[in-house]
């Protein structure tokens, strides 16, 4: 069986503990990268969809300006107001009067 010296144990720890330590902090350096990355293409994505929806404010408003001055010309109140004259027609229901007052039994 070895038999390891105190000093050398401790080596050995200090190696194997700086060994862990420098692979973390390669691991969290890489995902920071990678976090990085990934903020970068949202900031990007986040960017297009203002710049999409600018231009859709910027069409609709047009649009909207447009239809208003069409249908202004379209439907502008005219100067005169046309005069419809209602004709009185009396009920005529032959015999026993009007039809909706004998009924449809007794028809003539």
């Amino acid at each position: 069986m070895v038999q390891l010296r105190p000093l050398t144990l401790v080596v050995f720890a200090a190696t194997f503990g700086g060994l862990g330590a420098s692979a973390a902090a390669y691991t969290y350096e890489q995902k920071l990268v990678r976090v990085t990355e990934e903020r970068e293409g949202y900031l990007a994505l986040a960017d297009k969809a203002l710049a999409t929806s600018d231009r859709a404010l910027t069409f609709a408003q047009g649009y909207q300006e447009v239809l208003d001055t069409c249908m202004t010309r379209l439907y502008s109140s005219p100067t005169t107001v046309p005069v419809v004259a209602v004709k009185q027609i009396p009920f005529k229901g032959g015999i026993g009067g009007p039809n909706t007052m004998r009924g449809n039994s007794r028809l003539p």
